[in-house]
């Protein structure tokens, strides 16, 4: 798939995008539209950070209420788009981890500086003093 950007993109240009995206996505169970607008977000919030001074932006948190129902493969589609290459996911370690340990690998993880940064398969809540 390919995509043509306009200079000066209306309204109706930014409906048929997320119309092409809807389709490109049309395999995967979003649970309602709020959950696609998310994923959305997802990827136009990296697209954006140059127009917006480098600002933080948020967590975006995909999720699903099975294994294997692509929850990776959404963070893919969107480092591939951003990035032309394959998300780097790293597995969130969760509750009773060696906070030192954990640390060292949030500061790796970061001074990656990878334009996508993806945590995968945490399970409960997420966030603690290192985060």
């Amino acid at each position: 798939m390919s995509v043509d950007v306009l200079d000066e993109p209306t309204p109706d240009d930014a409906r048929r995008a997320v119309a092409q995206f809807a389709e490109l996505l049309s395999d995967f169970k979003f649970a309602g539209a709020a959950s696609f607008s998310s994923w959305l977000a997802g990827l136009l919030s990296p697209l954006v950070k140059a127009a917006t001074g480098n600002a933080p932006s948020p967590l975006i948190c995909i999720s699903a209420s099975s294994a294997g129902a692509g929850k990776t493969l959404l963070a893919d589609v969107i480092c591939r788009i951003v990035t032309g290459a394959a998300v780097e996911a790293r597995p969130y370690s969760g509750t009773g981890r060696d906070s030192a340990e954990w640390a060292k690998k949030l500061t790796a993880f970061v001074k990656a500086a990878a334009a996508i940064s993806v945590f995968d398969n945490a399970n409960g809540a997420i966030g603690d003093e290192g985060l």
